[in-house]
């Protein structure tokens, strides 16, 4: 079912600048900045939420099941089992927790906090509705709260 004829331009012309867009937003409603955080994007398949924040001066990488085609952007990897050091990243961005079972959850939580820095965040955002991109709600949860 990849289409690598549309998916990739689609990734770059439209689901990036989107994503560009919410990051930039953020940053004037939260105080932190992406510039010069590290970053780790789990569920980031095509890699446009790694380039976008990128974009904005971060040092982000990606992980997914099934990263895209030739993706230089986004690391073979299961959010349950997160291969890099403790106390890694400033912030952890996901948004397909709701792909992720529920028995499940616990330890990706786990996981996060265990590779963020002390004071990092972990940013979610939940879709409501099928693919509903004009809903998405956005939560910031500190490590300390996991």
């Amino acid at each position: 079912m990849y289409r690598k004829e549309w998916v990739a331009p689609f990734d770059r012309e439209q689901v990036e600048p989107a994503y560009f867009d919410r990051f930039a937003a953020h940053t004037r409603q939260f105080p932190e900045r992406f510039s010069g955080a590290s970053v780790l994007c789990i569920g980031a398949r095509l890699g446009g939420e790694v380039r976008a924040l990128t974009r904005l001066g971060a040092l982000a990488v990606g992980i997914d099941l099934t990263p895209g085609f030739r993706n230089s952007h986004v690391l073979r990897g299961d959010a349950s089992r997160l291969l890099f050091a403790n106390s890694t990243f400033d912030m952890v961005y996901s948004n397909v927790l709701d792909h992720i079972p529920p028995s499940v959850l616990p330890t990706v939580f786990l996981e996060v906090r265990r590779v963020l820095k002390p004071g990092g965040f972990f940013m979610i955002d939940f879709a409501q509705g099928e693919y509903a991109a004009n809903t998405l709600r956005t939560f910031r949860v500190d490590a300390p709260a996991m």
